[in-house]
């Protein structure tokens, strides 16, 4: 029996994952940093632009961390077999050409063609930002992403796929720790099905993916296009499952006590509707997509279209993440928290304690006469509130400084963030220099009345909007009048 061989690690793959995947990585984990690979994801998933900070020591270890791998023998590195077989798609490789790409097209089928390859192009960069935009603004969480990546990571980088599950079938034996990478082994047999399947069928024109929901029960009759189905709903199942366990998971650190069973039942299929519609848009197109160009003989197109994909999501993740915005699911529960009583008087005791300990560490006159948003206090502020509701929740509140005469008065500010637009923006709590607290517009003093501007029953733009914009006259004791005020109208 030969004795098992381990290529060396390569200076080239090692920067050619740095530069198109760095963000999520990948680097570390090809020279078997997985720990410190774990935690470029953590760190990308929670605040992606801190990853800016470690590529660039990054860019200067790695020389030294390539090197350092080269003399260590890892017989138990899963990538070690896998990863060669990642950058396989160079000019001059064997190119595998599916029957259906040997036949000759007429002009007009031409035509269509190339009108139909152009589509995919651009929803090809459009697909993953589609599921970028349901991660940050729907979710709130990675994984819907993460699955994306590591979907198109295979579909558009990796060679011929009984190659590679060979490859998986050495690395199994011989690296134990390959077992521990969740659902890999599963991805991996869908994706061999999605090979064989588009090898033997030419994926259908892009608009029968976009509009799926509606052309797939019309051509489910179809005994092809039920196959083809079943090697989707494998990804949307898997899908399914993973948001119903974070759901499971962070039922206790969001929604009792003040929510119930059936609040988290209807967050979770909001969720896993907007999931699958997401996914059905931008996932089919994009698969199809990676097999047509591989098996019409355009496999260098297909890998230079996946790195460029790659690092423009990871531009757009990062310029997003600068922006602060509360993901759908986390504006419809603390919406919810809001209308309950329960909810809105340990808040209430919540901020008292708070705003009655940092008013007396203020300046006695502030150094600007408008109201502003303090950052540093409202981070203080939303630590306080962890144990009334989640990360993303807390992201509604904000502390607000009020320059007067007589000294500096603190608000709390409650804000529904929409994508572009805040949608409701509401003065919860006052307290003024003397230290007494505010919960009822009636008790306010008019001048303080005089400091805002309503803007009832219309949208306030992100890009314009001021601390003093409000968009009813309320505190948090008005906040139930407030809503049937607007139910009225």
């Amino acid at each position: 029996m030969h004795p098992q061989h381990h290529p060396q690690k390569s200076y080239l793959i090692a920067y050619l994952l740095f530069f198109t995947l760095g963000w999520l990585g990948a680097h570390r984990f090809y020279i078997g940093r997985w720990t410190t690979g774990l935690i470029y994801l953590l760190i990308f998933s929670l605040w992606g632009a801190a990853v800016i900070l470690l590529m660039l020591i990054d860019f200067f270890l790695l020389l030294f961390l390539v090197k350092k791998a080269r003399r260590t023998s890892r017989s138990e590195d899963p990538l070690t077999l896998l990863l060669p077989l990642l950058f396989s798609n160079q000019i001059g490789s064997p190119k595998i050409l599916a029957p259906w790409a040997q036949t000759p097209l007429n002009p007009f089928r031409w035509l269509l063609n190339s009108l139909d390859n152009l589509l995919r192009i651009i929803l090809f960069f459009i697909g993953p930002l589609i599921v970028m935009m349901y991660s940050l603004y729907i979710s709130g969480s990675p994984e819907t992403l993460i699955l994306m990546i590591v979907i198109l990571i295979f579909a558009g980088y990796i060679g011929p796929m009984h190659q590679v599950l060979n490859a998986i079938q050495t690395a199994f034996q011989n690296s134990p720790s390959l077992t521990k990478v969740p659902l890999l082994l599963e991805i991996i047999e869908t994706l061999q099905g999605f090979y064989n399947y588009y090898f033997q069928h030419r994926p259908a024109n892009v608009l029968y993916y976009i509009l799926f929901p509606i052309t797939g029960l019309i051509s489910l009759l179809s005994q092809s296009a039920q196959q083809e189905f079943k090697l989707y709903k494998n990804i949307l199942i898997l899908v399914i499952i993973t948001l119903i366990f974070d759901a499971i998971l962070s039922y206790s650190a969001t929604y009792p006590p003040y929510l119930d069973i059936t609040d988290a039942i209807f967050s979770t299929l909001l969720l896993i509707f907007f999931g699958l519609t997401t996914l059905i848009t931008a996932l089919m197109p994009t698969i199809s997509t990676c097999f047509k160009l591989r098996f019409s003989g355009k496999r260098t197109t297909l890998s230079i279209l996946t790195t460029l994909t790659l690092l423009f999501s990871g531009l757009i993740w990062i310029e997003f993440n600068k922006v602060e915005m509360m993901p759908l699911l986390a504006n419809e529960v603390i919406t919810k928290k809001m209308d309950k009583e329960l909810f809105r008087h340990d808040l209430t005791q919540t901020t008292e304690m708070f705003l009655n300990y940092h008013l007396k560490k203020l300046p006695p006159v502030s150094d600007s006469p408008e109201i502003k948003i303090d950052e540093q206090l409202t981070q203080h502020y939303r630590r306080h509130l962890r144990s009334l509701a989640s990360e993303d929740e807390i992201k509604a509140f904000k502390i607000m400084l009020i320059p007067e005469t007589q000294g500096i008065w603190l608000g709390i500010h409650y804000a529904d963030l929409g994508f572009d637009q805040i949608q409701e923006s509401l003065l919860l709590f006052l307290i003024g220099p003397d230290g007494h607290f505010y919960h009822s517009w009636q008790t306010l003093p008019q001048f303080m009345h005089d400091r805002f501007i309503f803007t009832a029953n219309s949208k306030i733009n992100s890009q314009t909007y001021t601390p003093q914009h409000l968009s009813w006259p309320c505190l948090i004791d008005d906040y139930s009048d407030r809503k049937n005020t607007k139910q009225n109208q």
